[in-house]
């Protein structure tokens, strides 16, 4: 009878092993997969002086999911460019990623802590978006050690360009419309581990100008 119970509760702890190790596997195989993960409609910025609308896309965030700074950070997944015409409407990337919410305002706040407040995204020229999409440690996902990476694009929002390198990590930006200038804060990988931490005290600006956004110098602290 000893022997029986015995290899009873032995066959039920293989089934509790099984069955939890699926479930790992099922989940975690679930979360990398990003276009399963639900999506919803955050609110439209119109474009005051085009008939340009973007519209939000944004990372459900009751979706169980270990891995994805989305649900901790309120990231845009990506946005959907459209016109008050009938004009048919198409994604600023063309998959989906984690984009830093627009800042309308100088004055804008955040209920979550915002770092970059310092300028808006939207001038007279140009919108501005600070995008993480580069797995720089090659770990399959994209988190808050990976860099984030400065991108521009025309009212119109007719193309984006990257204007920082994706392997250095942009702090904060700085634009000065009547002055035709933009200031970028940029922290180089100082260790080389592929991350980004307090550890890499290596910064610089980098000085474009507003208009052309070409580079006019680097300023580093000798």
């Amino acid at each position: 009878m000893r022997y029986k119970k015995k290899k009873s509760n032995m066959r039920k702890a293989i089934k509790i092993f099984m069955i939890f190790g699926l479930s790992i596997i099922y989940l975690n195989g679930f979360s990398q997969r990003d276009e399963k993960i639900p999506r919803y409609f955050d609110s439209p910025i119109i474009i005051d002086t085009t008939n340009t609308i973007l519209i939000p896309t944004k990372y459900n965030t009751d979706f169980l999911s270990n891995n994805k700074i989305a649900f901790w950070n309120n990231y845009y997944a990506n946005i959907l460019i459209t016109s008050t015409d009938n004009s048919e409407p198409r994604k600023l990337f063309e998959t989906d990623t984690y984009i830093k919410p627009l800042i309308i305002n100088n004055n804008d706040r955040y209920s979550y802590k915002l770092d970059y407040k310092h300028s808006k995204s939207i001038y007279n020229d140009w919108i501005f978006f600070l995008v993480k999409n580069n797995d720089l440690d090659k770990n399959k996902r994209i988190d808050e050690k990976d860099p984030t990476i400065l991108y521009v694009a025309d009212l119109n929002v007719n193309g984006i360009k990257k204007i920082t390198n994706e392997n250095e990590n942009v702090i904060e930006y700085y634009v000065y419309e009547n002055q035709n200038l933009v200031m970028i804060k940029i922290q180089r990988d100082l260790n080389k581990d592929q991350n980004f931490t307090d550890k890499d005290k290596d910064f610089y600006f980098l000085f474009m100008e507003y208009k052309t956004l070409k580079e006019i110098k680097r300023l580093e602290i000798e």
